[in-house]
Formats: structure tokens, sequence, C-alpha cells
């Protein structure tokens, strides 16, 4: 059977991955660029049985299904991605799987942009690099609020640093249940609320018709 690993940028799937015991019945392909287009993405995989996507870097399409003859599995990583076109798969019954989500990593980003962001870092990096001393004053997160759109298990990570730093936590969704807000020492707020009394605001939300446009310039 062959397996194609999509998207694999940084080419540690095989590294991460425990494939040792499968490579001995399945003959795995890594494909470590982007495609060009559908097209060419059709004829390099015309022959392959089961995708590996990493999340919603390439789109699997009903164009890409139909044109996959011998497609009858794909695998993304996480629960949920958008990009693959369910209902044509289910139509040609081939069949979708997901992995367990690592909610951590994504919180602990959350966190080295909120402090890149408060510290400069880009920009004193630079600065440092060119020989110049601090030319920025950072700014402190004790005593400053932090909005959640979105208390969901990333959010909920998300708020202990933050209580952790001594920050003041509110948070908003269309779903968010007042006994969750409460026991993660979170305030419940409205939007509008989040908006005007944060500052800094991170979301943490699926994306959908529901959520889609949900922070506009205005």
């Amino acid at each position: 059977m062959k397996i194609a690993i999509l998207d694999d940028y940084q080419n540690v799937s095989l590294i991460l991955g425990n494939f040792e015991k499968l490579k001995k019945d399945f003959d795995f392909h890594v494909f470590n660029q982007p495609f060009e287009n559908e097209d060419s993405l059709i004829e390099q995989l015309k022959d392959f049985e089961v995708l590996l996507v990493m999340r919603e870097r390439t789109a699997i399409t009903r164009k890409i299904i139909l044109n996959l003859k011998n497609l009858k599995l794909i695998i993304t990583s996480g629960m949920r991605n958008k990009s693959i076109d369910f209902l044509t798969a289910k139509e040609k019954k081939i069949l979708i799987c997901g992995t367990d989500s690592n909610n951590s990593s994504t919180a602990e980003l959350t966190w080295a942009l909120i402090l890149g962001l408060a510290r400069n870092l880009r920009e004193e990096t630079e600065n440092m690099y060119q020989g110049y001393w601090q030319t920025t004053l950072g700014y402190e997160l004790k005593g400053k609020t932090l909005g959640i759109i979105g208390l969901g298990k990333i959010g909920t990570q998300v708020s202990k640093v933050a209580l952790a730093f001594g920050m003041s936590v509110i948070a908003w969704s269309e779903n968010l249940k007042l006994s969750v807000a409460k026991d993660n020492q979170v305030l419940a707020v409205t939007k509008e609320q989040l908006l005007e009394k944060s500052d800094f605001i991170t979301i943490h939300t699926v994306l959908s018709d529901r959520t889609k446009n949900l922070i506009t310039k205005k």
C-alpha cells in the first residue's frame, strides 16, 4: 500500500511519528513542498491509496478526490480539517480519520507571541545584532487584562498562564458557560466589553460560518 505524507515542510514526520513497524508493510513517500496546483497534485498522487495531511496546508477538494482513483483513506493531524471535502469523500466511500490534538503547543505559542509583542522582541533583537542598545520600553503584563475569545481547551490553558502573570482574564463566546468561566477564575463578559477592556486579545475558536469575520476592521 502506498502512503503519501503531504506538506511536511520541516521534514520531521518520519522522525516524530513511530513509522518503523509500518515501513515493513507500507510504502511511505514524504512530500516536503506544496504542490504547484491541483493537476500537479493529482498527477503525483494518482497511485497512492492513503493520504496523511498536515492540518489545512493542502486543500483536499472534490476535484482531487474524484481524480485519485486509488484513494481509500485520508488521515489528518488533529480532529478538525476544514480543507477536506467530507461530502465527496463520503460519496466515494473514502474513510477520514483524525489524530489527537496537542492543545499545549498552541497555548505555548500564544504566549510566545504575546510576550514578543509586549517586549518588542523582534525590533530589539534586530537592534542587538546591529550593535544598538535597547530603544523601546517593554510592556508589563502584571495588572493588565487579557481577553479570550473562545474559552475551550486551548483558551483555558492560556488563561492559567495569564493568571500566573498576575493578569485579569475576561472571556466571551456565543456558547460560553458561566460555570466554565468561574471554574477557571475568568470573568465572562459581552464581546463589546471584551474589546473595550482588554489590553491583549487572543482568539481560540473553530473556523465556521458563525465565527468567520468575528473580528473585523470596524
